[in-house]
């Protein structure tokens, strides 16, 4: 029997599904690869997720929506996903956030609106007991005076990014003490409000005082023993690429997961520690004790420790307090995890049983720069041998050692411009960068000589106008005065390359494979061009008298036209540059 169609129902019609353009696809694609990035780094770490991308709810007058939102104990953490370089986006958001912490009790109860399963009413703790905290997870670098405009707010670049990402792969629920840190907080922020976690500390009895070590004055070496459990929420390694490498201060290798692993699969075999010691720097508040008479702990200085028996060492018990100078792989084997070795070692990270040696520094004498400066030059004495230590790294040791050194100031001017336009995040600084310029050679050839610090030489030094700028050839210089000729630099260079930015705009750009000015050799030749400049028009000219001289250049940067300029020929195409541009 044939059915009727009934008149009364009207058939719905198909939407037309949309078909996204090729640029659409693509923004698209980066989108979900932040989301996807951002999702996998906290959830590793072991932090809830809760879905709020698309919906929108007011806080204080202000409408606003959140992309992502994620909490552990008392931490909520919100997470702004953004592939645009938008300042005024920015600004908007912060104001949303700022209305976030003016009514907090509002903001939890929304949460445990939209995510009953997860996060409940009535709270598990008290209001004032929750800490949030806004993340700007951003495609392409913030500039560092955005940075300094909206301080509130903690930024997730590409590279911090990628450094927390590596960490929680390698380390899983551990690396949230150093993401903790990002944050701002420490252990006595997190989870129960206890007057006890206030005042913890990390004691052990000093079994070998070190005398008669070579080191310093001022530097004390002793050796006790701890739980893996204490350096995991203690400890904290100065690595080069870290999120906190300020110029300067950092110079250890990346956690290496695959040696992370075996170590980790080793101590769940073999149920016992290794007998070499891990080398730490001691935090500022290391005290030393001893009992007097009446069985009470008395302070005693530290240099009394080689010579009296039965010294206790009292350590703050703080979030990245305790520094690792070699170690790091054998102390983050005790990570937290969710592997099947997990109940094996977890037996193993809560005992006593890790011999470690600490460096104790006076500190009336030394200053965090210069604690730094001896640990690299440890660090290179107990690594470079068996595992040789990269071009960059020991570049990176040696700006350390000597930052008013030619190669130390085109070093740090180089990271500066690495962080703003026309070279925002182009340089290849880090083992995490995947596709970049690779640096050794244009700090060494091009960078060196025209930033280095000299009362002679013709380089961006003698055009500083700075009244106090002399200082920086004597040692009375001050780390703000060395910051601000690091900043002069930079501006000055990046000005010059925005105008040849202009005249080659097409090949700006990583990822075109047929071009050629984004290559160490291209810039040398145009780092050398610039200083020669320098001398021709008496120092740094403006933006429009750059992209002017440039807009004469007749050289190709096509793969195959710059192919005679390969092999570091950044001397024949230096002149070819002046020829052109500086008539």
């Amino acid at each position: 029997m044939q059915k009727k169609n009934n008149p009364s129902k009207k058939s719905t019609p198909l939407k037309k599904r949309k078909v996204l353009s090729a640029e659409e696809k693509l923004k698209l694609k980066r989108e979900k690869k932040l989301h996807s990035d951002v999702l996998s780094m906290l959830k590793t770490m072991g932090f809830d997720y809760i879905s709020t991308n698309g919906k929108t709810k007011e806080f204080g007058g202000i409408p606003g929506d959140i992309d992502g939102l994620y909490f552990k104990e008392n931490i909520i953490v919100i997470i702004e996903e953004t592939i645009s370089s938008d300042n005024d986006h920015l600004r908007k958001k912060v104001d949303y956030f700022e209305k976030i912490l003016e009514n907090k009790q509002l903001f939890l109860n929304w949460v445990a609106e939209i995510s009953v399963d997860k996060f409940k009413i009535p709270l598990e703790y008290p209001v004032a007991r929750y800490k949030i905290s806004y993340c700007y997870a951003s495609e392409s670098a913030v500039d560092d005076e955005v940075k300094e405009r909206y301080p509130v707010i903690k930024y997730l670049g590409p590279s911090v990014l990628r450094y927390f990402l590596h960490l929680s792969k390698s380390i899983r629920f551990s690396a949230r003490n150093e993401f903790y840190k990002f944050l701002g907080y420490e252990h006595c922020d997190i989870g129960e409000d206890s007057s006890s976690t206030q005042d913890r500390h990390i004691d052990s009895a000093v079994i070998i005082p070190e005398a008669g070590t070579g080191f310093p004055a001022g530097m004390s070496i002793v050796s006790f023993v701890m739980k893996a459990q204490e350096l995991l929420d203690c400890a904290y390694v100065f690595r080069k690429d870290s999120w906190e490498s300020e110029l300067g201060q950092y110079y250890q290798r990346l956690v290496e997961k695959p040696k992370i692993d075996r170590i980790r699969a080793y101590l769940a075999k073999s149920q016992r520690t290794f007998i070499d010691n891990i080398v730490v720097s001691l935090p500022e508040g290391t005290s030393f004790t001893q009992k007097n008479e009446n069985d009470k702990f008395v302070e005693v200085d530290v240099s009394e420790i080689g010579k009296i028996s039965n010294v206790q060492i009292r350590i703050p018990y703080l979030i990245n307090s305790i520094g690792i100078i070699d170690g790091q792989h054998r102390v983050f084997g005790h990570y937290h995890g969710a592997d099947n070795l997990e109940a094996d070692i977890k037996k193993q990270r809560d005992r006593r049983h890790l011999f470690v040696t600490g460096i104790f520094y006076d500190k009336k004498i030394y200053k965090e720069s210069e604690k730094r400066i001896f640990e690299s030059s440890l660090f290179l004495l107990m690594n470079n041998n068996h595992n040789k230590v990269k071009t960059d790294l020991l570049q990176y040791i040696e700006t350390l050692k000597s930052p008013t050194s030619p190669l130390g100031v085109a070093s740090n001017v180089l990271m500066k411009m690495n962080n703003r336009e026309p070279f925002k995040n182009l340089f290849l600084l880090s083992p995490l960068d995947k596709n970049g310029i690779r640096t050794p050679t244009i700090v060494k050839y091009g960078l060196q000589g025209v930033v280095e610090i000299s009362a002679t030489k013709e380089c961006l030094f003698k055009y500083w106008n700075h009244i106090d700028k002399n200082n920086l050839l004597s040692d009375d210089w001050t780390d703000e005065l060395y910051q601000e000729y690091i900043k002069f630099c930079a501006a000055s260079i990046s000005l010059f390359f925005s105008g040849v930015k202009v005249k080659y705009k097409e090949f700006w750009d990583l990822n075109n494979k047929n071009g050629r000015i984004l290559t160490s050799t291209a810039i040398v030749a145009f780092l050398k061009s610039f200083g020669n400049s320098l001398t021709k028009y008496n120092g740094v000219q403006n933006f429009e008298f750059y992209r002017q001289k440039m807009s004469n250049l007749t050289i190709d940067f096509t793969k195959e036209e710059f192919s005679q300029y390969a092999s570091s020929h950044w001397p024949r195409l230096s002149l070819k540059i002046d020829s052109e541009a500086w008539v």
